[in-house]
């Protein structure tokens, strides 16, 4: 009997840690600091990103279509004109089946309403009409 103690004694003193290993639930919470290739490689990415972000702002700013646009479809049509007011501001007027709806508008920004007129005039290009 006190051989059997023994053993399962060496056993268990054997497999117990030494304080070297470290239980799962603390490895699971370190947080491992990044090497100075993956910072270099978040750093690349940022800056690709904000490139990315600049030529889609100047895309925007080249407008495709004018004040005025006139969309056909067969005999259908549709009109979307940009109309800027004296304050400064804007509002985009969007013609179907003969009915005049305002569907856009901006005070201080005249930017928008353009981007609303392409944006939209796009849209119908994709539909299959007819866009000048």
């Amino acid at each position: 009997m006190k051989v059997l103690f023994i053993l399962v004694a060496c056993f268990l003193v054997g497999c117990s840690t030494n304080g070297q290993q470290k239980s799962e639930a603390q490895s699971k919470s370190e947080v491992v600091a990044p090497t100075e290739k993956e910072m270099e490689k978040a750093a690349a990415k940022k800056t690709e990103k904000k490139q990315e972000t600049k030529s889609s702002t100047t895309e925007k700013n080249n407008s495709k279509f004018g004040k005025m646009v006139t969309c056909n479809y067969g005999e259908t049509e549709r009109i979307l004109e940009n109309k800027e007011s004296d304050a400064g501001g804007c509002e985009v007027i969007y013609t179907k089946e003969g009915a005049a709806n305002s569907i856009a508008n901006a005070q201080n920004e005249t930017s928008y309403c353009q981007e609303v007129v392409d944006r939209i005039a796009n849209k119908l290009v994709a539909a299959g009409f007819t866009c000048n």
